[in-house]
């Protein structure tokens, strides 16, 4: 996850609407620093919460205390960050989760193993398995349960445009075809739970 240069809105006691400008946060030593073109003045250890935004869609919260304030730059320490409400619609989060792949066949189903290597609410990205998402593989049903989901589901998929990704090992991306209200419902749960997680060991006071 991108933590410089972010869009935000900084909130403290007394400033209802907020000032908008620029933030970044720093997890080594829990710091963010916000600028813009107003500041308000703070005394030193003010709770402050900055939400930080994605295309206009509040993305991350974080709290922390005032450190140094100016008019235009306020440093705040001992951040803590987790994801604003609805962010994980936003988020692939990266995995290694083993599921499988089945294909039809002439006579019977052919299940290939795979790895989930991300998952979103949009769409899934698999590896490990030899697939051709540009030919008879476009379409494919993936058998998947914990801890995405409290039983085993087959999820029909459908190849992305540009499926192929490239990295250490091939990754091909698709799309759910067909998926409830209810399943979704797990799987942004299971988003969300995964990155505040992250957040919050990132973001872990670091004692000496």
């Amino acid at each position: 996850m991108n933590f410089n240069n972010l869009d935000a809105t900084i909130y403290t006691e007394g400033l209802a609407n907020g000032e908008s400008g620029q933030a970044k946060i720093s997890p080594f030593d829990r710091t963010c620093e916000f600028t813009g073109e107003f500041v308000p003045m703070l005394m030193i250890g003010a709770p402050v919460i900055v939400v930080c935004k994605f295309h206009d869609v509040p993305l991350l919260r974080v709290f922390g205390k005032a450190y140094l304030s100016t008019r235009n730059f306020l440093r705040i320490t001992d951040v803590e960050c987790s994801l604003c409400d609805g962010a994980e619609n936003l988020i692939e989060t990266n995995v290694s989760i083993s599921a499988e792949v089945i294909k039809p066949s002439r006579r019977s189903e052919k299940v290939i193993p795979c790895y989930i290597s991300a998952i979103g609410v949009d769409m899934v990205t698999l590896s490990g398995c030899n697939l051709n998402p540009d030919g008879a593989d476009k379409r494919i049903t993936l058998r998947i349960e914990e801890p995405v989901f409290p039983y085993t589901l087959d999820l029909p998929l459908v190849s992305c445009d540009k499926g192929l990704r490239f990295g250490d090992s091939p990754r091909l991306a698709y799309r759910y075809e067909e998926i409830s209200p209810k399943e979704l419902g797990y799987i942004r749960a299971f988003v969300r739970e995964r990155e505040n997680q992250k957040l919050a060991d990132l973001f872990k006071p670091k004692h000496i």
